[in-house]
């Protein structure tokens, strides 16, 4: 493998991640938001 591929492979790698936690992190904070509400309704 080359340098570009390697690079490509990275950055890749990089926006999955990142977009995969900025899921997990709404998906959290929707939760919360719904536990609140239950909560002090």
């Amino acid at each position: 493998m080359n340098k570009d591929t390697l690079e490509k492979a990275a950055l890749g790698f990089a926006i999955v991640t990142l977009v995969s936690l900025a899921w997990f992190w709404s998906v959290q904070v929707g939760w919360v938001i719904e536990t609140l509400e239950m909560a002090y309704g």
